[in-house]
């Protein structure tokens, strides 16, 4: 028995509505599909009731021949009338024997052509969501590794803009405490080490398109965002927990 591949829920896709309204319409081609073989069906069946009825109405009428037959010459007009009834029936048979047999080999023709067309393109919706699903999680790895690296970017911006102000401080002639400015460059230099430490997934130019839909129907539903500050954060600001005394000493 062939093993389907299971894939995972719709609400697990990057675009699940996109691939709820995909897998809908895969289902009704199908659906759409099967009806029509149905109805070649019933066509078929309809015309081979046509000749079976035929063929019983021409074995009556031979019955009624031969019973005309054994009872009297004098029925021999009547004879003649349904002998000639009897050729019209049987050529009707043959026209529509023929026409059940190319019926039948047209349906079959059909029904082939539809089964592999719906194939081809179940596969191809398969291929497809296969690889917008690994272009999404390479996305969505990318993302997280970039968020994991914002704490500390926003850390090094913080504290460069702290040791900015010091320096303005002293020039000033009020100066600040070297262990202030040692802890500072500490704190600065350890931010700078894990922020370097952090992988980030390199994404190629086709890693950001994350729908198998064409850009001219969708321009705006292919982009992946960048690393961001935050809005209302400033890079270059004061933070509370990193100029406190009792916070950061």
């Amino acid at each position: 028995m062939k093993r389907v591949r299971k894939f995972p829920p719709p609400n697990a896709f990057f675009f699940s509505d996109k691939y709820k309204k995909v897998s809908q319409l895969s289902a009704d081609l199908t659906a759409q599909t099967d009806e029509l073989i149905a109805e070649y069906d019933h066509a078929l069946c309809k015309v081979k009731r046509e000749a079976s009825k035929y063929k019983e109405h021409v074995a009556d009428l031979q019955g009624i021949v031969d019973a005309e037959a054994e009872k009297s010459a004098e029925a021999s007009k009547t004879i003649a009338e349904l002998q000639a009834e009897i050729a019209d029936l049987k050529g009707k048979n043959v026209e529509l024997n023929a026409d059940r047999d190319f019926l039948s080999k047209e349906l079959k023709k059909e029904q082939t052509w539809l089964r592999g067309a719906r194939n081809r393109a179940l596969r191809g919706w398969k291929a497809t969501t296969e690889k917008c699903q690994v272009r999404v999680e390479k996305a969505n790895k990318y993302r997280s590794e970039v968020d994991a690296q914002r704490i500390p970017f926003l850390e090094i911006n913080q504290l460069t803009g702290i040791l900015s102000f010091c320096e303005r401080y002293a020039l000033k002639g009020d100066a600040v405490s070297p262990s202030v400015i040692d802890e500072l460059e500490r704190r600065k230099a350890d931010s700078e080490a894990r922020f370097k430490a952090l992988p980030v997934t390199e994404l190629e130019p086709d890693d950001t398109r994350v729908t198998p839909f064409r850009d001219d129907l969708y321009p705006d539903i292919d982009q992946v965002v960048g690393f961001e500050v935050p809005a209302g954060l400033d890079m270059f600001g004061s933070n509370s927990k990193t100029i406190s005394d009792r916070a950061s000493f």
